[in-house]
């Protein structure tokens, strides 16, 4: 998720003192050339081709607050696809809806390494205060083994993830894009 990840940049830097600036776009851009930041941040790139075939979905996600939670992150549904759907659902209900630390919970090892907690969910807030609880208008995921990718679209279209990588960690799905 670029504006995650150039949001947690950020973050990072206000919290240091320093600046940061992050590019333009429909998805707001990763941080700038220019932009001073401690905290890393990396690309994913994939070169495998996945097998199994995209599904699209319309949403019907929650709307509200987020005291009650999306479904479940439930890597037993039907399908391995249903299965990144509902987790990518839960994400999204929980990242734009402000609930950070629930959010973090469904962030890989490899990405929790990098962001605190206190970090991601001061970027959360930010998100849930510039957007509020956005429901996901369109959602197709593309799952290979245990890895896959969610495009996702929103009705304000800063929020719209292309290809945003997905691990199977434990049975459950975890967003693995830092």
């Amino acid at each position: 998720m670029r504006l995650h990840r150039c949001a947690i940049a950020g973050v990072a830097v206000a919290l240091s003192g320093g600046l940061a600036a992050c590019g333009g776009g429909s998805d707001a851009g990763t941080p700038s050339p220019t932009a001073t930041s401690t905290s890393p941040t990396a690309s994913i790139t994939s070169s495998a081709s996945p097998t199994q075939s995209t599904t699209a979905t319309s949403s019907a996600s929650p709307t509200g607050s987020m005291t009650t939670p999306p479904p479940a992150n439930d890597s037993k549904a039907a399908s391995p696809n249903a299965a990144l759907e509902s987790a990518v659902r839960s994400y999204s209900g929980f990242y734009t809806g402000g609930n950070g630390p629930a959010a973090y919970a469904l962030v890989s090892a490899r990405c929790q390494k990098l962001y605190s907690e206190p970090v991601f969910s001061a970027v959360v807030q930010k998100v849930h205060q510039s957007y509020g609880t956005a429901p996901i208008a369109t959602l197709s995921v593309l799952v290979n083994a245990d890895s896959g990718f969610a495009t996702y679209t929103y009705a304000k279209s800063g929020l719209n993830q292309n290809r945003q990588p997905w691990v199977l960690e434990s049975g459950s799905w975890k967003n693995d894009d830092c």
